[in-house]
């Protein structure tokens, strides 16, 4: 004998359900967008802004100098700025 499927009502599901969803929209372009960087600028902007690393923690993390770090840094903001997943997003705020 099959379940039968609980049905939800609209008030159980909140009024900040769409927020959720756009939010986590947000966050797959995002993480499409930073997978489509080359690893050597993708993994000092995770360093940085998602792990909270200083510019000194990244280079020798990645044993690279730390004008290095600023360079791939400012590289990969510039490309994240020009990808088409972060592009439509900043289009629809």
């Amino acid at each position: 004998m099959r379940r039968s499927r609980r049905i939800i009502p609209m008030a159980e599901v909140g009024e900040n359900q769409p927020a959720q969803w756009e939010a986590q929209n947000a966050d797959e372009m995002l993480c499409r967008a930073l997978t489509a960087l080359p690893d050597t600028l993708r993994l000092p902007i995770v360093l940085h802004y998602m792990e909270g690393m200083d510019i000194r923690t990244i280079a020798r993390t990645l044993r690279i100098r730390e004008s290095a770090v600023k360079s791939r840094l400012h590289r990969g903001r510039e490309k994240l700025r020009q990808s088409d997943e972060l592009k439509e997003l900043l289009e629809d705020e």
